[in-house]
């Protein structure tokens, strides 16, 4: 293993260089694409997650810090863990997003084409839910009061993202976990989208978002986006010969066996949703006015 690289910023007061991380270089080149793509998505992520800790550690630090009074450091103090948890939901769900396109790009290389293998990858549920993680997280990570009337801050909106990426986890755990076993980077993809991301998300959702806005009524509305995600499944499947899960294969299970496995999975939906519900309210309740 060679020498490290040491990888230094300027401190923003004083102008002078302090070490912020070292990274051990790679004794082997990287040859493939994938490859690259792992090693400078593992540098990136360091280099956020260590700037993204000295952010918020400035914020709450300096003089500035020991001239509040204990109610505010405490308020301070969350708002910047949950700032930095968002942080982590976002380079978790992105990476590896990013990282399951590449790998699917490379699979594709000599077969449909990136356009074809761009619509394939998005025909997946578990992208869309992830995506709209990274799309609910960048922002509450980025800006300390994220707009409240921003689409993706609404109680609502985080609670069915929630919902799906949940059902995500579930789904991916009892069903079609034990139909493969991947390996190496394909692991690692895996494992962020499947099983990462669905426990940081609904943790974040849990300690983060304010509670108290759900209404039993959102449940049916939260089932609008599973719902038209299964028309655009069966709808392009029957074009294409194409399903992109085993259960709604329609060519192999026919319909009738396909509807009961939507039907199945629609139920999983209402009952989540409902104990989202659950939560929110029981959550509202044991926080005090001032710490949502």
């Amino acid at each position: 293993m060679s020498a490290a690289v040491t990888i230094s910023i300027l401190h923003h007061t004083s102008g002078s260089a302090v070490r912020v991380m070292s990274l051990p270089k790679m004794a082997v080149k990287p040859h493939s694409t994938t490859q690259r793509w792992i090693c400078h998505w593992a540098l990136a992520a360091g280099v956020m997650a260590k700037a993204l800790a000295a952010i918020l550690h400035y914020r709450g630090g300096a003089g500035l810090w020991c001239n509040r009074g204990d109610a505010e450091r405490t308020t301070i103090m969350k708002a910047g863990l949950v700032r930095a948890l968002a942080g982590i939901v976002a380079m978790v769900a992105i990476g590896a997003l990013l990282l399951q396109y590449a790998l699917l790009l490379e699979l594709e290389a000599d077969g449909v084409g990136a356009g074809l293998a761009t619509v394939r990858f998005l025909s997946y549920f578990t992208i869309l839910a992830n995506g709209l993680v990274a799309l609910a997280t960048v922002p509450a990570a980025i800006k300390a009061t994220p707009r409240t009337d921003a689409f993706f801050a609404r109680s609502r909106v985080l609670a069915g993202i929630a919902l799906y990426i949940g059902v995500t986890g579930i789904v991916y755990t009892a069903i079609l976990r034990h139909l493969w076993q991947p390996q190496g980077a394909q692991w690692w993809a895996d494992s962020g989208l499947h099983y990462a991301t669905p426990l940081l998300y609904v943790g974040w959702w849990l300690v983060g978002v304010r509670h108290g806005d759900l209404r039993l009524a959102d449940v049916p509305r939260w089932l609008l986006f599973p719902g038209a995600y299964l028309l655009w499944c069966l709808l392009r499947g029957a074009r294409v010969h194409e399903y992109p899960y085993p259960f709604l294969d329609v060519d192999a299970l026919g319909l009738a066996m396909v509807s009961c496995n939507a039907v199945g999975v629609l139920v999983l939906f209402v009952v989540a949703g409902i104990v989202l519900v659950a939560l929110d309210r029981m959550l509202a309740k044991r926080r005090a006015p001032g710490t949502q």
